[in-house]
């Protein structure tokens, strides 16, 4: 019988929830095209907490964790996420484990949020996604597949999945979903380390976005503040012409209008290949409220 994720998560929020974050920083985690934008837009808003971006936040943490005035920080990490509960980190994503570059891992039990996206969304979202005239999925996520395939543990741990891509005639589709099984599964397994990870389902989200903002503001031990349904109507730092990384809009209000957006993206079998390689961990995440509005 399978353990329930979230039965342990329940356990541990007695714990994890009270007192403020350690030494007022909190991470933000979770698979690329999750949503960790969006949510350190939202967390930003509210006036005593300030965000910092992956374009400032590799170089911060591996220096330094103390925040300033006061102020709670969030750091936003979606390459580290999978990577918290290792001696060393990988500066990037295409440094192979073992090899020259590693830097010593900072983290020492800052409270972590953990996003999670339907992978069917996730994976529509990569194939959209450019970065000047490349594509993502072939520019970003093949290349850091490719370097993963070269560890023996991942190969073992996802020698499932990797049969799988051998055997598919869309391949690209194949690695985002790959890209995020490995990801995500970290979630669970911080939950089993006992550490203080918050999930916050992407679509729980974007349906009932206060009782998830104050279950957040809870888990941090930071007093609400509705300036966190605000975001678009707040300034936001670190952003290139009201754009940020991830081409995400700061001035664009929560919607639903990229919920269920891989039914115009993806084909069937394309979705069914998706399906296949997310499970079994899909099956896992339905233990946590909300995953339920994640998956068709």
């Amino acid at each position: 019988m399978r353990s329930n994720p979230y039965a342990l998560f329940k356990t541990l929020m007695a714990k994890w929830r009270t007192g403020p974050v350690k030494e007022g920083a909190f991470l933000i985690a979770g698979c690329q095209r999750s949503g960790t934008t969006l949510l350190r837009l939202l967390l930003e808003s509210h006036p005593t907490i300030s965000c910092v971006d992956e374009m400032l936040s590799y170089t911060v943490l591996s220096k330094t964790t103390r925040s300033n005035s006061g102020h709670f920080v969030g750091y936003k990490i979606p390459i580290w996420t999978e990577q918290l509960d290792q001696a060393m980190l990988r500066p990037n994503e295409l440094e192979p484990i073992g090899k020259v570059g590693l830097i010593p891992n900072f983290y020492s039990g800052q409270k972590i949020l953990f996003m999670v996206r339907s992978p069917l969304d996730v994976v529509a979202s990569m194939r959209q996604l450019r970065v000047g005239e490349w594509q993502w999925l072939e520019h970003v996520c093949r290349p850091v597949m490719e370097a993963m395939l070269q560890e023996e543990e991942f190969r073992r741990s996802y020698a499932v999945e990797i049969e799988q891509l051998r055997n598919s005639a869309i391949p690209d589709v194949g690695l985002g979903a790959l890209y995020w099984k490995w990801k995500t599964s970290a979630l669970l397994r911080y939950l089993g380390q006992g550490l203080p990870v918050h999930p916050v389902i992407y679509e729980q989200l974007i349906f009932d976005p206060e009782a998830v903002m104050r279950e957040v503001l809870m888990f941090l031990g930071i007093e609400w503040h509705p300036n966190v349904l605000m975001h678009h109507r707040r300034s936001h730092s670190q952003l290139i012409e009201g754009i940020a990384i991830g081409g995400t809009d700061a001035k664009r209000a929560l919607d639903g209008k990229s919920l269920g957006k891989w039914r115009s993206v993806l084909t069937t079998n394309e979705r069914d290949l998706v399906l296949s390689i997310s499970a079994p961990l899909s099956e896992d995440l339905k233990a946590i409220p909300g995953w339920d509005k994640a998956m068709p």
